[in-house]
């Protein structure tokens, strides 16, 4: 009983202090992780390459506009085809970022409220106690 007064400063200071940045680091670790799981970075560097590095080469010797339009034809799609991947994949990877974010403004909230929400319902508990005594 005599080391709860010691007890109560030393758990506030680590609720609002250590646990409260430990909270925020393990949250921007996910953010950091979701970053590159998705490589974001890396899509964003190529997104108007080839999907796959995929493209035709050319195959006869001289000048052939067929063969040169067909080329031009295939390796423009296999460009739009790795973009639209690209972009699908920054975007799902954007919005995961986003969530995660979210996430942790909503524990970094509810972790703010905790001691009070519980300190309320010990009052509550508490004077019903009393009032039906």
């Amino acid at each position: 009983m005599y080391r709860l007064p010691l007890f109560i400063p030393y758990y506030i200071t680590w609720h609002y202090g250590k646990a409260f940045s430990d909270i925020f680091r393990i949250f921007s670790n996910l953010i950091w992780a979701a970053a590159n799981f998705f490589s974001i970075k890396i899509l964003l560097k190529t997104l108007l390459a080839p999907w796959r590095r995929l493209q035709e080469e050319k195959k006869k010797s001289g000048f052939d506009l067929e063969e040169w339009a067909g080329n031009l034809i295939v390796n423009e799609m296999m460009r739009l085809v790795g973009f639209l991947i690209r972009i699908l994949t920054i975007a799902i990877g954007v919005t995961a970022i986003i969530v995660i974010a979210g996430l942790g403004l909503v524990v970094l909230i509810l972790w703010f409220m905790m001691p009070l929400v519980i300190a309320g319902l010990l009052f509550l508990s508490f004077s019903t106690f009393f009032s039906q005594i």
